[in-house]
């Protein structure tokens, strides 16, 4: 009942440090939906300083049970789904794993959405005739050929990167992370401009 993904991580996979970790959640928290989510509630009608406040609080909100949650996995290096077995049991923790699995689904699910109207975007600056690529997909599937194409596209781009072993991304995370920051303060710049 072992195997490399549930045994204590050997020495050789602890690549990632504290800035590391700071380089994974920068980059993560500073996202499209991190975006969204402010301009959604000014939306409803609140003014940006009561968004930001909004934003600010659910994200101390998320941090103190995202810590707790990794910080057991971080000082004896065991992955989440050991980690459930000490709070649900040996079976139990299957449940444990299957609701965070699917929690992973959704969420992969929505961001791989948004990164394919991003990639639209992409492609109708390069080429404007994009957008008249005739739709061929009926209107009750939800979704036109563009849009499945794009979707594709983005889908295409990203799988490469989830092959990649988490222990392996360190670069990639910090890469992320400085350019996440630069391209926000650009944008933000671009729009009070």
């Amino acid at each position: 009942w072992s195997n490399i993904d549930a045994d204590v991580t050997p020495v050789e996979r602890r690549t990632w440090t504290s800035f590391t970790v700071l380089g994974f959640w920068i980059s993560d928290a500073i996202n499209a939906q991190g975006w969204q989510a402010p301009s959604s509630i000014i939306a409803l009608g609140l003014t940006w300083r009561e968004a930001v406040y909004c934003i600010i609080l659910g994200c101390l909100v998320d941090t103190i049970p995202l810590i707790l949650n990794g910080a057991i996995g971080a000082h004896l290096h065991v992955p989440f789904p050991i980690v459930a077995r000490s709070s649900f049991g040996f079976y139990l923790a299957r449940f444990a794993v299957v609701v965070r699995l699917t929690t992973a689904l959704f969420w992969h699910a929505i961001q791989t959405y948004t990164g394919s109207t991003a990639i639209t975007q992409c492609i109708r600056v390069i080429w404007p005739s994009y957008l008249d690529i005739p739709n061929h997909i009926p209107a009750s599937v939800g979704i036109t050929s563009q849009q499945l194409i794009s979707h594709c596209l983005f889908w295409s781009i990203q799988f490469p990167i989830l092959l990649i072993p988490p222990h392996k991304l360190k670069v990639f995370f910090w890469f992320k992370a400085i350019v996440v920051i630069i391209v926000s303060i650009a944008t933000v710049v671009y729009m009070t401009s």
